[in-house]
């Protein structure tokens, strides 16, 4: 990794902490997403939540989540997503802003999610991420989506299992397919302290991966998720580290 390269990513970091810092004086609850596989948990009414995910490749991309709970299980907020470290050899610019490749630069979106519970064990869950993205510069705007119908299913007293279908757009999800299903699962290894976090999506967009972690229990309720990327066949990505901050 060159000199320039670190550098970067030590400020990308830097920034990425400063948010985070910001935020742990708003009241929070737990994880909206096991990794990228939504949950159907919401929002409590009128709460404020905020999560920050960072994915590592061979670029660095960060997306920022603040979301708001209405009440009877709906929640409205924003996406900051796809805001990628400037990657190209010999740039200036510490972020991607002038991609060909729309999923490379930032996208705006708006998240709405409704859920609906059945039984104490099953939940339902409908939602969306509606935005614009674009491609090169400002003026080339492009509609950005990520849309999905999420099945949660609860067994015992901890263990999760998630899945669904979901529709993507090229300006999100890149190139690739643009309808695929999802599944995840949620297993405590020590309860209270760490659980083991899997999740799978199909296709062969940007975000067909198979991801598998641990989700750990930091102090003040605050919960630390770390991932290895295992990219589908078919695709055009590779292995990557996945890291998340959220809390409960």
């Amino acid at each position: 990794m060159s000199e320039n390269l670190r550098e970067r990513i030590s400020v990308f970091f830097f920034i990425s902490c400063s948010l985070l810092l910001l935020s742990i004086s708003l009241p929070c609850i737990a994880q909206q997403t096991v990794f990228n596989v939504p949950l159907t948990d919401i929002v409590d009414r009128n709460t404020l939540f905020f999560q920050e995910q960072i994915g590592i490749t061979d670029k660095v991309q960060s997306t920022t989540t603040f979301t708001y709970g209405l009440g009877s299980n709906w929640q409205v907020g924003l996406n900051l997503a796809n805001v990628t470290l400037q990657h190209h050899a010999g740039s200036r610019q510490l972020l991607e802003l002038h991609s060909d490749h729309p999923e490379e630069n930032p996208c705006l979106l708006l998240n709405l999610q409704k859920s609906v519970h059945i039984t104490d064990k099953f939940d339902v869950s409908v939602g969306t991420q509606s935005g614009v993205g674009y491609i090169n510069k400002l003026s080339h705007l492009k509609p950005a989506n990520f849309s999905y119908l999420m099945n949660q299913l609860t067994f015992g007293k901890d263990i999760i299992i998630n899945a669904g279908g979901y529709h993507s757009t090229k300006a999100f999800a890149g190139e690739g397919t643009n309808l695929g299903f999802m599944t995840a699962l949620q297993l405590p290894l020590i309860p209270d302290k760490l659980n083991f976090q899997a999740e799978y999506i199909s296709g062969t967009n940007q975000y067909s991966n198979c991801t598998l972690g641990f989700a750990i229990q930091l102090k003040n309720d605050w919960q630390l998720q770390t991932g290895a990327q295992i990219p589908l066949p078919g695709s055009d990505n590779i292995f990557g580290i996945t890291l998340q901050i959220s809390s409960q």
